[in-house]
């Protein structure tokens, strides 16, 4: 079954300052406010103007003569399978680099969360995730760990393996002084809740100090 991709709607949009002066964007408005009844984005402060519609595309290119181009599944699946074009041992307590046979150019605003498929654990396997920034451009692999007492053979053509497409979010990093008394949990880490306070000297409470 073919599955539709992802349809963004564009929207052209102009907002004015307190200053008086007229400003133009160009968003992918659904990641940010709620959509109107005629499919373009609200908000008070926006004036929308005509969207246009555009799919997400991810252009894919074989490395391998035998690597699958990924598709997904279902209707509304988040991840698409990746299949092993190689044949490998991976030993009891090891791991090992499985390509994939395939590079991929996304868009500049989007990575892939490499993971692992769910019956990957069911072989006694387990992907270390990963992730694809959109400006990589090289070959894809896969880093599996085999957590068993026994070797464990993978087969070209095998999924162990599952990609999702992901936003890109970019702060701004700035340096400042952290209001750490602003929330209830302030300087608490791992272990900080739910248990009893130590008195350990550190003046943390925390045995470790309270480090994450």
């Amino acid at each position: 079954m073919a599955v539709e991709p992802t349809v963004l709607v564009e929207t052209q949009c102009s907002f004015t300052l307190p200053s008086g002066e007229r400003c133009w964007v160009s968003l992918a408005a659904h990641d940010m406010f709620p959509f109107g009844q005629d499919g373009i984005p609200y908000h008070p402060w926006i004036a929308p103007e005509k969207p246009r519609r555009r799919f997400l595309e991810v252009v894919w290119e074989k490395t391998h003569p035998d690597a699958v181009i990924p598709s997904y599944a279902h209707e509304g699946d988040a991840g698409f399978d990746l299949s092993c074009v190689e044949g490998l041992a991976i030993p009891s307590g090891g791991h090992a680099r499985v390509p994939v046979g395939l590079r991929a150019e996304l868009p500049p605003t989007y990575w892939i969360w490499i993971t692992s498929r769910s019956s990957t654990w069911d072989r006694g396997l387990m992907v270390i995730d990963g992730k694809i920034d959109s400006g990589y451009r090289g070959e894809w692999f896969a880093r599996v760990f085999n957590w068993t007492d026994r070797d464990v053979i993978v087969e070209p053509g095998d999924r162990l393996v599952q990609g999702v497409i992901m936003r890109v979010y970019t702060a701004a990093m700035l340096e400042g002084q952290v209001d750490v008394a602003g929330t209830t949990r302030g300087a608490g880490g791992f272990g900080s809740t739910g248990h009893r306070s130590v008195n350990n000297g550190n003046g943390s409470g925390h045995p470790d100090g309270g480090r994450p």
